[in-house]
């Protein structure tokens, strides 16, 4: 999923991450959210795993944030037939928004989309230069005013007067 700003608005409203000076960054309640959605959906990221390692729920805790998860809608409660008891496992809301406060966790995967998405910015500034200015060329060069004209080349005459002062200055 790339379109992490999506889900932005929702993050800042359940007070997961808050907007700081050096960018977005997890709270507390953002933070045992995603430890209780992670451990009953049993997903796995590197940051996540790293970031939640040493974090221990008390029973009644976990319960809480899990039962606020499953109002919101993020948790769902299915039959698997296959172990004949009831799970708990993501929605599809639940996991976009989930992975969307994983990618605001992973300060070098945002550092990496930043640079690309720059790249991107600037070859299309560029690309538009090129074409610009080839348009440019292409308008000089169909120009009637830079067409030449075919044909002889009219020598300009010197004037010397008129034909009275050339007869005068013949007689000397």
């Amino acid at each position: 999923m790339e379109n992490h700003e999506k889900y932005l608005p929702t993050l800042l409203k359940n007070s997961w991450l808050a907007d700081t000076t050096n960018g977005y960054e997890i709270t507390q309640s953002g933070m045992i959210s995603f430890l209780v959605w992670k451990q009953t959906v049993d997903y796995h990221s590197k940051v996540g795993d790293t970031l939640f390692s040493n974090i221990r729920l008390a029973d009644d805790e976990y319960e809480g944030y899990l039962e606020a998860l499953i109002r919101k809608g993020y948790i769902c409660k299915i039959w698997k037939a296959e172990v004949n008891q009831e799970v708990m496992v993501s929605t599809k809301t639940g996991m976009e928004i989930f992975e969307s406060l994983n990618f605001y966790l992973d300060k070098k995967k945002q550092r990496s989309i930043k640079r690309r998405q720059d790249a991107t910015r600037i070859a299309k500034g560029l690309m538009k230069g090129i074409v610009d200015i080839t348009t440019e060329l292409s308008k000089l060069s169909s120009s009637p005013s830079s067409k030449k004209t075919k044909g002889k080349k009219k020598k300009n005459k010197k004037s010397y007067g008129s034909n009275q002062d050339f007869m005068r200055w013949s007689k000397i």
